[in-house]
């Protein structure tokens, strides 16, 4: 269970600055927690050591879901979707034959679904299928 983001830590802070919106919260097996959204915005932690984590990758663009597949990483826009790999993000090429819109990802039992704008996507073992 994830408990590095409670309401309590979030109550216990200074006020809050303004600044890109957060759209996804993911908890990883080793108790970090990642947050994606506005801007470029990815943030990794728990408790209270935060760090943001720059790419130019994705640099100014809006992040839509972050998500965890098989303990590997992955971030997606609207249109691009990149993976974790050592302490870089490198565009996830095996979504590339779908040509589909990336957006909301949620995994379960290794299954990654991705919902763009317009597209559903499955992924199951690094193969992708468009559902429609």
């Amino acid at each position: 269970m994830c408990r590095s983001y409670s309401q309590a830590s979030v109550r216990r802070g200074r006020r809050a600055r303004r600044g890109p919106g957060l759209r996804h919260v993911r908890c990883a097996s080793d108790g970090k927690v990642y947050i994606c959204g506005q801007a470029g915005v990815i943030l990794e932690g728990r408790n209270d050591h935060w760090k943001r984590i720059d790419s130019d990758r994705y640099r100014g663009l809006d992040l839509w879901s972050i998500e965890f597949v098989d303990e590997t990483l992955y971030v997606a826009g609207m249109r691009m979707l990149l993976r974790r790999e050592l302490d870089d993000w490198v565009p996830a090429t095996e979504v590339g034959p779908c040509n589909g819109t990336v957006g909301y990802l949620a995994a379960h039992n290794g299954v990654m679904w991705s919902a763009g704008e317009g597209d559903l996507l499955r992924c199951e073992r690094h193969q992708w299928t468009k559902i429609r």
